[in-house]
């Protein structure tokens, strides 16, 4: 019990340092760049922390997501989508409603898909762990792989008028 407590005060503390370490990166950094970074960085951290049932592997993931966690891997990416919206013709709030509905689908699919795969190895006497893993490919590693096949020049700068 001592050490989940330990543990949460840590996180917490976590959460607001990986807010300044986001913002000085992202000065930093191209979208591409820090998109790729905070991404890959919190992938790394979700497979360490299912390594195996040891909280040893919980404390060493901390530093890797750091650059991403709390939303932190769309830094850069959600004013460039204000802004391809806004030169599409779509509203503030228009755009707003569509990111929160497709924020609200994928925030109810995961528990959906993490569930179900956890209960599958509990099943099959398989390491339940493995969840974590699977939360960095599918939240963090498959977004990179989808953001590396759009072109760079679209990225740097939102589509002329």
């Amino acid at each position: 019990a001592e050490s989940i407590r330990n543990y949460v005060s840590v996180w917490g503390g976590t959460g607001v340092l990986s807010g300044f370490l986001q913002v000085m990166f992202a000065k930093r950094m191209s979208i591409r760049g820090f998109t790729n970074l905070a991404c890959l960085s919190n992938g790394f951290g979700y497979c360490l922390e299912g390594i195996a049932p040891r909280g040893i592997f919980m404390w060493l993931a901390l530093p890797f997501l750091l650059p991403g966690i709390n939303a932190g891997t769309s830094l850069k990416l959600k004013r460039l989508q204000a802004e391809m919206a806004a030169k599409s013709g779509i509203g503030q709030g228009e755009f707003s409603a569509w990111v929160n509905n497709a924020r609200a689908i994928f925030t109810s699919l995961a528990p959906l898909i993490y569930g179900q795969w956890y209960s599958f190895c509990e099943k099959h006497g398989l390491y339940s762990g493995t969840v974590w893993p699977l939360a960095g490919v599918l939240g963090d590693f498959l977004p990179v792989l989808l953001l590396s096949r759009i072109p760079t020049a679209a990225l740097e700068q939102p589509p002329a008028e």
